[in-house]
């Protein structure tokens, strides 16, 4: 075979960018454009066709050199150990993709066109015959407004990101073509290292900061840089790093809500956190009954809404629901939308519930708030006032309550 290069239609169809279907296609109509040999298998059989890698187009001999390229790495840190082996792997081989789309989202949009921009680069690229370096400047400031050895620079990283995909695609049978996007875009910073505190020096700021007594006293980001000066002046640590970093630092730990919570109860003492931010009282839904509790609500929808008043006039609104809500199966029954909600509303939901949505059945509690349209006369029998009142509400249902207080 000499010099030249051969590989197999398989192989020729991913260089290209095609199926094997249409490699197989364009190489019997190719009238005689590209070189090509048969070589006999192995164990029998009808011969393989290899072609040569000169013959194919400019993107399919790039995309074979890169691999080759990939291949010789690859065989080079065989013998290297593993902290090595990883250097010569990009960063985003091993990234996660779906972390990096949901925290850079425009980026990975960017990197998307940049992409079809490159592909169509590529294409027309194989077909010009004329100075590919004036037309490669040309390409790039026309879709791009970039200068051609930038826009190259990205070509190039697209085509080593393809060779990477191929390269793990043959290893696992995955698609791993979300690396040519990833390697479009710029390496994500690490956040929240802060590679210039030592460890030791990290966890002495964390010792001061949640100092009981530190934080209790309210002391500042200023005192905890004046004492953790005397902390390295004792331990003869080096240099100390500058007070914005320290604060930047700390500034990072308030970020995490657990260690947020950890300094608050050291700074306002048990008794406060608690009252803060511990629950009262938690509801055991799963031990009702269907239909046991019912609790009833307002909603505004976030969206408007053409209505006509009784004179006729159309107006914009923002409708409300009026609704009651099974504590046990959150079936919402009584359902009502109007323009604004009253306590004639409400007893028009209820009775749509009682009557129409559970026809023979009443629910054992009825879960309000204390808003006026649940609290007024027409509601409870009462004014609003006496709702509480254990003789006046026995008064007006001609019955007695076992409970005295609220009820």
């Amino acid at each position: 075979m000499g010099n030249t290069v051969y590989v197999t239609l398989n192989e020729a169809a991913e260089l290209e960018g095609i199926t094997y279907n249409a490699m197989k296609l364009r190489n019997f109509h190719d009238n005689g454009k590209i070189k090509k040999i048969q070589q006999k298998r192995e164990n029998g059989g009808r011969d393989i066709t290899l072609v040569a890698v000169n013959s194919l187009s400019k993107q399919a001999r790039n995309a074979w050199r890169e691999r080759e390229r990939l291949k010789e790495l690859a065989g080079d840190a065989a013998g290297l150990p593993e902290a090595n082996r990883q250097m010569g792997r990009p960063w985003y081989v091993d990234a996660d993709y779906e972390w990096f789309e949901h925290q850079h989202k425009k980026k990975v949009y960017e990197a998307t066109e940049l992409g079809n921009v490159i592909r169509r680069f590529l294409k027309e690229a194989a077909a010009h015959r004329g100075d590919l370096t004036a037309f490669t400047e040309q390409f790039a400031q026309e879709h791009l407004g970039k200068s051609g050895r930038t826009f190259y620079r990205k070509v190039k990283d697209y085509q080593q990101a393809e060779a990477w995909a191929a390269k793990l695609e043959k290893e696992d049978g995955c698609s791993y073509d979300y690396l040519k996007v990833l390697a479009l875009c710029r390496k994500p910073k690490d956040a929240g290292t802060f590679p210039s505190i030592p460890a030791d020096m990290k966890q002495a700021v964390k010792n001061i900061w949640f100092n009981k007594e530190f934080a209790a006293n309210r002391r500042t980001r200023q005192d905890l840089y004046e004492v953790l000066g005397e902390v390295a002046a004792g331990k003869g640590w080096g240099k100390l790093p500058s007070y914005q970093t320290v604060v930047r630092y700390i500034a990072s730990l308030m970020g995490d809500g657990n260690l947020r919570s950890a300094y608050e109860y050291q700074q306002k003492g048990a008794r406060q956190w608690k009252n803060e931010n511990m629950v009262k009282r938690a509801r055991d839904t799963k031990g009702l009954k269907v239909l046991e509790m019912l609790q009833g609500d307002e909603h505004t929808f976030d969206l408007w809404v053409m209505y006509k008043t009784r004179s006729g006039r159309e107006i914009p609104i923002r409708p409300k629901l009026v609704c009651w809500i099974d504590t046990r199966s959150r079936m919402i029954l009584g359902d009502i939308i109007c323009r604004d909600a009253d306590s004639q509303v409400l007893k028009e939901s209820l009775i749509k519930l009682m009557y129409e949505d559970l026809p023979g059945q009443v629910p054992r509690y009825l879960y309000i708030d204390n808003g006026k349209d649940y609290t007024s006369r027409e509601m409870l029998g009462v004014e609003r006032k006496d709702r509480h009142n254990r003789e006046a509400k026995e008064k007006f249902f001609g019955m007695g309550f076992d409970r005295a207080g609220r009820g």
